[in-house]
């Protein structure tokens, strides 16, 4: 299989890794809910996947050696290709914005936002929080699409995954590290 990124296709897996990889490939389809049309798609993403494994486990070992700053997780993109990275992240971001605001209330939009991003909380009170990060970005993406549609802003922003996230899990589930805040 050709890859876009030879640095992705040149990674090395320890055989540890290698003899894991059935149940760590089947364990990534169900903690993303990953499903193919048939063994040849499957395949495919797998490779991905685990080329991206590799790179992760180097960054990682990296980390405990401190030469890097952050540690490096899977996501629901671990599997796809440049081209899927790309289009999902060029889709109008509005128009998905638009499946959460059009009408509904935020009791609604919740639910919508649950399944939509086939999101489950292990107990109500981490459901709660969630749900009030949720809806403070919603709130926030309402106001900034208004400016849009005014002409005040250049560019129209949407609901996605990370919604219910701190600021601080969003940067570190993109690879970021924050600046800390603390004083000494």
């Amino acid at each position: 299989m050709m890859f876009r990124n030879n640095r992705i296709q040149n990674q090395q897996l320890s055989l540890t890794d290698m003899l894991a990889f059935p149940k760590k490939w089947d364990l990534y389809k169900k903690q993303f809910s990953k499903e193919y049309k048939d063994k040849d798609e499957d395949t495919i993403h797998k490779q991905i996947y685990f080329s991206r494994y590799a790179q992760m486990e180097e960054n990682n070992k990296k980390v405990k050696e401190n030469l890097v700053y952050f540690k490096i997780n899977h996501t629901e993109f671990s599997d796809l290709t440049e081209e899927e990275i790309q289009a999902y992240y060029l889709k109008n971001p509005t128009e998905k914005a638009n499946n959460f605001i059009a009408g509904k209330s935020p009791e609604e939009q919740w639910e919508n936002f649950k399944t939509e991003f086939g999101k489950n909380y292990p107990d109500e009170n981490e459901e709660q929080m969630r749900k009030k990060l949720f809806t403070k970005t919603l709130l926030s993406v309402e106001e900034h699409n208004k400016k849009y549609e005014r002409g005040e802003v250049t560019f129209g922003v949407g609901i996605n995954h990370f919604s219910d996230q701190t600021p601080e899990e969003r940067a570190r589930s993109r690879g970021f590290r924050l600046p800390s805040t603390d004083k000494k």
